[in-house]
């Protein structure tokens, strides 16, 4: 259970930080 709560909080990390580099991308371009 708490392999899967990891993993949940690390998926959810990466698509946090993936939406914010393209917002400041398009933001910069």
């Amino acid at each position: 259970m708490r392999a899967f709560v990891i993993i949940t909080l690390t998926f959810l990390s990466v698509i946090s930080w993936d939406a914010f580099f393209k917002d400041k991308k398009d933001t910069t371009e």
